[in-house]
C-alpha cells in the first residue's frame, strides 16, 4: 500500500496504537483517527511519514472525538509538514509553551469543545502560517494579547462560548472572520477594532453588551455582516450613531457593485432593545 494517500480509521473503537504503525506509507498525506477511544499516542507512531527520501509527508491529521487529555507533542515531532490538525472534542485542559513549534507549516488548528482553562503566552509560538483557529466551547475566560503575537496571517478566529470577558485580538490585523458570540462581554471599547480593518464578519450576539461607544466600528471599512442579536442595547436610537459608519460603507459598496444584499440573513443583523 505504498501508494496510499488517504487513510480513514474513524469510528473503529481503537484505544491503542503502536510505534511505527504506519511506517512505509510514504505517500500518505491524510490520516483520520477521529471518533475512537485513544487517550495517549505512543512516541514515533507516525515515524516515516515526514518528507524524507521522496515521501510527500502528512498534511492532514484528525484526532478529534477521542479521549486525549493533552496535545500529543511527541507525535508532532514526526509531522513537520502538517497543515491541518483537528483536536476538537477531547478533554485537553491546558496548552504549554511552544507546544506546536514542531509544526510551523500549520494553517488550520481546531481545539474546540475541549476542557481548556488556560493557555500560556507561548502556546501558539511559531505558528506564523496559521490562518484559522477554533477555540469555541472551552472555559478560557481571560487571554492575553501576547498569546497571538506570532499569528500574523490569522484570518478566522472563533471565540464563541469560552466565557470571554477580555479583548485579546486587537493586534490581529489580517482577521476577516471573528466570532465572539455567547460570552460575557458587557461593552465594546472605543478603539477595539482599530487594527482589524480587514474584518468582514463580526458576531457579537448573545453577550451582555449595553453600550456601544460612538464610532466604535469606524475602522471596519470592509465589514459585511454584523450580528448584535440578544444583547442589552436599550434605547436604540442613542446607539445608532455607533453604526452609521457601517451603514455608509455598505451603501457605498453596494452602489459600486462590490457587495450584494443577502435576502436570507441580511448584511446587517441586529436586535436593539
Amino acid at each position: 500500500m505504498s501508494n496510499l494517500t488517504k487513510l480513514f480509521l474513524s469510528g473503529n473503537g481503537r484505544s491503542t496504537l503502536t510505534p511505527r504503525q504506519f511506517q512505509g506509507l510514504l505517500n500518505l498525506h491524510m490520516l483520520d483517527l477521529s471518533d475512537n477511544y485513544i487517550k495517549t499516542l505512543p512516541r514515533k507512531f507516525l515515524y516515516g511519514l515526514t518528507k524524507l527520501q521522496g515521501a510527500i509527508g502528512l498534511y492532514h491529521l484528525d484526532l478529534s472525538r477521542n479521549g486525549l487529555v493533552a496535545v500529543p507533542t511527541s507525535v508532532l515531532q514526526d509531522t513537520l509538514n502538517l497543515t491541518s490538525l483537528y483536536l476538537q472534542r477531547n478533554t485537553i485542559s491546558s496548552i504549554s509553551d511552544k507546544i506546536f513549534s514542531e509544526i510551523p507549516a500549520l494553517k488550520h488548528l481546531d481545539l474546540s469543545h475541549n476542557a481548556l482553562i488556560s493557555m500560556s503566552n507561548g502556546s501558539l509560538r511559531g505558528l506564523s502560517q496559521l490562518g484559522a483557529l477554533d477555540l469555541r466551547f472551552n472555559q478560557l475566560g481571560t487571554l492575553t494579547s501576547h498569546l497571538f503575537q506570532d499569528l500574523v496571517k490569522l484570518e478566522n478566529l472563533n471565540f464563541s462560548n469560552i466565557f470571554l470577558h477580555s479583548h485579546t485580538f486587537m493586534k490581529l490585523s489580517k482577521l476577516k472572520h471573528l466570532d465572539l458570540s455567547n460570552n460575557d462581554l458587557v461593552k465594546i471599547p472605543k478603539h477595539l477594532f482599530k487594527r482589524t480593518r480587514h474584518l468582514r464578519d463580526l458576531n457579537l450576539e448573545n453577550n451582555h453588551i449595553r453600550y456601544i461607544p460612538k464610532l466604535s466600528f469606524k475602522h471596519l471599512v470592509r465589514l459585511q455582516t454584523l450580528k448584535l442579536n440578544n444583547n442589552h442595547l436599550a434605547r436604540p436610537f442613542i446607539h445608532l450613531h455607533s453604526l452609521i459608519w457601517v451603514f455608509l460603507r455598505l451603501l457605498y459598496r453596494y452602489l459600486n457593485k462590490d457587495v450584494r444584499p443577502d435576502a436570507n440573513c441580511g448584511c446587517f443583523s441586529a436586535k436593539l432593545g
